[in-house]
């Protein structure tokens, strides 16, 4: 889970650093999803599985692969308005929809304590929405200007869906070789999306950003890979509505860190104690 987090961690600062131009934006995630389906069936190459529970998988995987595909454009697009750590922590946030998820469907356990710790956690996000930080030179960046935070509040109603539904088969009974599919099955679609647009708008120029793309590709794979195992870890022992809220909070504190020690953010009181809040609630969900 800590592992997953430091990765998350530099898939937000690549992230971050992809271009905003709409052409070169559409041919970063293309190349990035041709890199991504490589690295995934190099590294994670799926067991011989009944075809026909592989086909009930996709039913979870490839609907939450969608949802994420368009939750992480909204972030992009919130990123480039305002704060990118602000709009990171609200959209790593969005782990409270699969956490409350597991608990409500899967019958994961929760007491007092965790639920205290969602309550904390929605209590930061709603600091962040109150007011965001000003970037180095002065120039304002209000959350509630150029759609910045209705984007950002988008792409985490969408992302925490996606993530429930991917938590969701380890749950509920398929076998550890159909398991074996779920990132294959899912690796495809955004290369595909991407790919199609970009050629449909003659806009596809992989010269201009492979390098980023390939180290993007590498390290979201990597990250998704470490993420399955820490969940199937979890699964027998009941705790998978922690696997989340660990490798998040890692993810929410080091990103922070970096982008007021690298970017020279400057969050307001509201913005810091939102993060911190934010920290504290993913504190409590975790605790045993």
């Amino acid at each position: 889970m800590l592992v997953t987090g430091v990765l998350w961690t530099a898939v937000g600062i690549v992230f971050g650093r992809a271009p905003d131009e709409r052409g070169q934006l559409g041919s970063f995630f293309a190349l990035n999803g041709m890199f991504y389906v490589l690295f995934i069936w190099i590294l994670h190459f799926p067991q011989a599985a009944d075809p026909a529970e592989v086909l009930r998988l996709s039913i979870f995987m490839l609907p939450a692969a969608i949802a994420e595909l368009i939750g992480f454009l909204l972030l992009k697009y919130a990123m480039a308005r305002g704060s990118q750590g602000i709009a990171w922590s609200i959209v790593q946030s969005s782990m409270v929809l699969p956490f409350l998820g597991a608990i409500v469907f899967l019958n994961n356990h929760a007491g007092y304590v965790k639920f205290l710790g969602a309550l904390i956690l929605l209590g930061g996000l709603a600091l962040l929405g109150l007011r965001n930080e000003q970037q180095k030179g002065g120039e304002a960046e209000t959350g509630d200007g150029k759609g910045y935070l209705p984007l950002a509040f988008s792409a985490f109603l969408l992302i925490g869906f996606g993530q429930f539904l991917r938590i969701t088969p380890g749950n509920i009974g398929f076998s550890e070789a159909a398991l074996s599919w779920r990132l294959p099955v899912t690796a495809p679609c955004g290369m595909i999306f991407w790919m199609c647009y970009s050629l449909s708008k003659h806009s596809f120029f992989p010269g201009k950003v492979w390098k980023l793309a390939l180290f993007y590709g590498m390290i979201t794979s990597l990250g998704q890979i470490c993420f399955f195992c820490a969940v199937d870890a979890a699964d027998p022992r009941g705790i998978t509505s922690i696997v989340y809220p660990v490798a998040v909070g890692t993810s929410i504190l080091l990103f922070a860190a970096y982008c007021v020690l690298f970017r020279k953010e400057k969050f307001s009181k509201a913005g810091w104690l939102g993060v911190a809040s934010i920290a504290s609630g993913i504190a409590l969900l975790s605790a045993g």
